[in-house]
């Protein structure tokens, strides 16, 4: 039998404890001891060192997934179950695919394991991913007890914040390099002549870096000028995660008065924070060369990625694909006239015949033949979820299928015939409209049409209507579009 090990650690403090060492020895004293049909060889060892059992984006442990698919090995064997996986719905859905879609058996040196004994390596599986868990929880609990203490005793949770050292005691203290940015910075911004984004170039071009050594951006900018702890404070925000992974920002915060020194005054701050708000309330008008009609709508069909809207020094305005210079896309910056005028081309060739109700729609769906597909969508979403809770299919396979059903599913919603009488005006008046509008007009008028634009060398490849514009296009002799609703043949040269 071909054996593979996975071994684990959590914390960086567990590195140097000999944890993983011990696990790999244990493992191979496992291996070595069996004998008749347990018998076989240990070929490699996957090793995630800091990483949580609580999710799975996990290196190593992702590549022992793919490696188990593709049949490189028999058995897996870890020290002790939970360092498979601390979450239960994680371990039962990770052991059903490896041992019921890949036929991988599963050990571990303390524990008993279903591959073993069936019944007996059943409940002990079961109630060691219940204790894990619980584990994890109460360790997760008392952790966040300790971090509160240490808020309300003054003391700096995180890491340090730009201008800051920290203390082993968690006790902040000024940094003498990067204090005078800080103050560079909520001086420059309390003169309420420069945004965020100019700061940030400020700051870049006086030659500071972030703690980890990047140039600033925007987004760091506008946080550090809004950050208490420059005035003497410690905050505290409870850890959430929200539904996709990441962290839930939206928990409530507490500050409490910090050990250390302010960095800078309470007056600079609160002016900082003054500008903040004028700015809010009162925002600058955007000029015509600022608006991007196709923002948000525009994709590189060669790469998936979202377009940008960039403006040159000159004032001239682009869409640029994100993706670098010596990736697959030939053609990264197109000037936006050139695609806002070949997507109102493409659109203004939509025509209605004056009798289209009265007409037979050649792809057209009654009201049955919608309702029978909405049925097979959420049969199929049904069975998809039925999938994920015996942990047959994996977290991102899950996830994507999922959206797509989703999304075929809203595109199958009945039409309401109000909704058409509107969508025809705005079809038949489209033209006219976007030769008197300005660049703010046309923006409204593509975002009430179009669901999404795909471009590849500078040229529309393909644009999906809304259901209600894609219902009535069909209906037009001039354009062909697919069964959802995208115009497939308007290349426009």
């Amino acid at each position: 039998m071909r054996y593979v090990g996975y071994v684990r650690i959590s914390s960086e403090e567990q590195r140097g404890n000999y944890s993983l060492a011990a696990q790999k020895h244990a493992i191979q004293s496992w291996v070595t001891r069996q004998r008749d049909t347990l018998a076989g060889q240990l070929i490699r060892i996957y090793e995630d060192a800091c990483h949580t059992g609580m999710t799975d984006h996990r290196v190593a442990f992702q590549q022992m997934l793919r490696d188990a698919g593709a049949g490189l090995f028999d058995a897996i064997i870890v020290h002790k179950w939970d360092r498979l996986a601390r979450l239960r719905c994680d371990a039962i859905r990770y052991k059903a695919t490896l041992r019921r879609e890949y036929g991988i058996k599963l050990f571990a040196v303390e524990g008993v394991s279903e591959d073993e004994d069936e019944f007996v390596g059943m409940v002990y599986e079961a109630v060691t991913e219940v204790w894990s868990e619980l584990y994890s929880r109460n360790l997760s609990r008392e952790t966040k007890k300790g971090k509160y203490e240490k808020a309300c005793q003054g003391r700096h949770n995180n890491r340090a914040p730009f201008g800051t050292d920290k203390t082993r005691d968690g006790i902040l203290r000024p940094n003498p390099q990067e204090q005078p940015g800080l103050l560079l910075a909520m001086e420059s911004y309390a003169t309420t002549r420069h945004s965020d984004h100019q700061i940030a170039q400020i700051l870049n071009a006086a030659g500071y870096v972030t703690k980890q050594g990047k140039p600033f951006t925007t987004d760091m900018v506008r946080e550090m000028l809004q950050n208490r702890t420059y005035v003497g404070q410690v905050r505290y925000q409870p850890y959430r995660k929200s539904t996709n992974g990441s962290r839930d920002s939206s928990t409530p915060t507490e500050w409490f008065k910090g050990q250390h020194e302010p960095l800078v005054s309470i007056d600079l701050f609160e002016r900082c924070q003054k500008v903040r708000r004028q700015r809010r309330h009162y925002p600058r008008v955007s000029s015509e060369c600022s608006v991007y009609p196709l923002s948000g709508l525009l994709y590189c069909q060669q790469c998936g990625k979202r377009l940008r809207a960039q403006k040159s020094p000159s004032g001239k305005r682009y869409y640029l694909c994100p993706n670098p210079v010596d990736d697959e896309c030939t053609r990264r910056m197109v000037m936006a006239d050139i695609l806002e005028e070949q997507v109102a081309q493409v659109i203004s060739g939509i025509h209605l015949p004056e009798n289209w109700r009265a007409e037979k729609h050649p792809s057209q769906e009654s009201y049955q033949q919608i309702d029978q597909r909405r049925n097979e969508l959420q049969q199929s979403m049904e069975r998809l979820d039925f999938r994920w809770d015996m942990g047959f299919i994996e977290k991102e396979d899950y996830l994507a299928k999922r959206k797509a059903l989703k999304q075929q599913l809203d595109q199958n919603q009945p039409i309401v015939e109000q909704e058409l009488i509107k969508a025809e005006t705005t079809l038949r008046q489209f033209n006219s409209d976007w030769i008197a509008g300005d660049l703010a007009c046309h923006k409204q008028l593509l975002n009430r049409l179009v669901e999404s634009v795909w471009v590849t060398r500078g040229t529309i490849q393909g644009i999906k209507l809304q259901s209600r514009f894609a219902f009535l296009a069909r209906y037009s002799k001039d354009v062909e579009i697919d069964a959802e609703g995208c115009l497939t043949n308007q290349v426009v040269d």
